[in-house]
């Protein structure tokens, strides 16, 4: 009985402290820099994190001549936990730009960048295997599938000299499955985004009929399923980002030139909000943690609550092409930082204080403890007598 309400109290006081302790949420926090590299000329244009903690970026490089930057070859730098780089990789000048990355399941990478081709390299930046799709695509996104293939959507000039959207998807080692093309004719079909969905088809988003947010949902086959444009101001206007979701909709971020936009849709596309931001254009977007928006433009990051409203916007002084949330609930980006290859991590102050709190709960708890079962020990010695 003694030893049952001993426990009782024991747990209770626990609970009270967890539930009193001082947490510190990062909602409408405003991030610091926590640290800046560059890595030379000339720019990033994609950023992930890393398996091993670690970041890993791809965009290109050039010479510097009296005739300014010219010979441009993709770029690969490979950094642990700190930004310290651990890998360097360029490759042949006739790929240009790489574009896209994605870290595979077997801890290699794949490349994507201009000109349609796919660059599968092992952990330690080696060339596995190199594919291209015998077209010429003005611009390269790549997404990874379900099953461990890729599918790349770019640009392609039709006869009637406007650019179509094409696609091709791949199996793991780069081979084609089948290929796509969306077209509008006399009007231009730009792909900025794609991605595999929930559902296992896929999406993309980019410029509808020369002047519109677009967004195209298809199934796993490439058929069209949905095809939605949003033309959200009198200015031609695009997106050139999405991001599937909690809900299963999808977030959609460009601009006109005059100001970023945020489009939010439902699983099928149907508009469910719209808000302008000032700013030339967004180039990323995110959701986060707490189901609100995280998006780049040009030079600042801004963070929204889950109806679009401006929570806080950092500039960062570098032409930003990319963002990614990091494990510890901070941001890092990628870009132009004084035509060099840019990287910038971001942290929450809370995020140290919340493991300076956890510190202290735990001690205030084990302490607690101690005393209970103390007293206990003293209580049961008295009355056995």
């Amino acid at each position: 009985m003694v030893r049952s309400i001993a426990l009782s109290i024991v747990t209770l006081m626990t609970s009270m402290i967890f539930l009193n302790a001082p947490f510190v949420t990062a909602n409408l926090e405003i991030p610091s820099i926590q640290w800046t590299k560059t890595y030379g000329p000339l720019t990033g244009y994609s950023v992930i994190q890393t398996i091993d903690g670690g970041y890993a970026m791809v965009g290109n490089t050039a010479i510097n001549s009296i005739h300014g930057f010219n010979e441009y070859s993709p770029i690969f730098i490979k950094t642990n936990s700190l930004g310290e780089v651990q890998l360097t990789k360029t490759f042949s000048t006739e790929l240009y730009t790489a574009t896209t990355l994605l870290q595979t399941n077997d801890s290699g990478y794949v490349l994507s960048g201009y000109g349609g081709w796919l660059l599968k390299l092992d952990t330690d930046g080696n060339i596995q295997w190199n594919r291209t799709y015998g077209v010429s695509l003005s611009y390269t996104i790549t997404a990874q599938t379900n099953d461990g293939g890729f599918l790349l959507a770019g640009w392609l000039r039709n006869n009637l000299n406007h650019m179509d959207t094409l696609l091709i998807r791949t199996d793991k080692n780069g081979l084609e499955l089948w290929n796509k093309t969306l077209s509008q004719g006399t009007s231009d079909l730009f792909v900025y985004g794609a991605m595999q969905t929930d559902e296992g088809g896929f999406a993309l988003t980019g410029i509808w009929w020369n002047s519109a947010f677009w967004l195209a949902i298809m199934d796993p086959l490439g058929n069209l399923l949905e095809n939605q444009y949003y033309n959200v101001s009198d200015l031609p206007n695009y997106s050139q980002s999405f991001a599937q979701t909690i809900d299963g909709g999808y977030i959609l971020a460009g601009g006109d030139g005059s100001n970023a936009w945020l489009v939010k849709t439902d699983s099928s596309g149907n508009e469910q909000w719209r808000q302008s931001y000032e700013g030339y254009s967004f180039v990323s977007v995110l959701q986060t943690g707490d189901e609100g928006f995280l998006a780049a433009e040009d030079n600042e990051l801004i963070k929204t609550d889950a109806s679009g409203n401006l929570q806080w916007n950092f500039p960062l002084g570098m032409e930003l092409h990319d963002v990614t949330v990091t494990d510890d609930g901070g941001y890092v980006v990628t870009g132009n930082l004084n035509y060099t290859v840019g990287l910038i991590k971001l942290a929450f102050e809370s995020t140290v204080k919340d493991d300076e709190t956890t510190l202290y709960i735990v001690s205030i708890v084990v302490v607690v403890i101690a005393v209970v079962v103390i007293g206990l020990l003293v209580y049961l010695k008295k009355y056995r007598r």
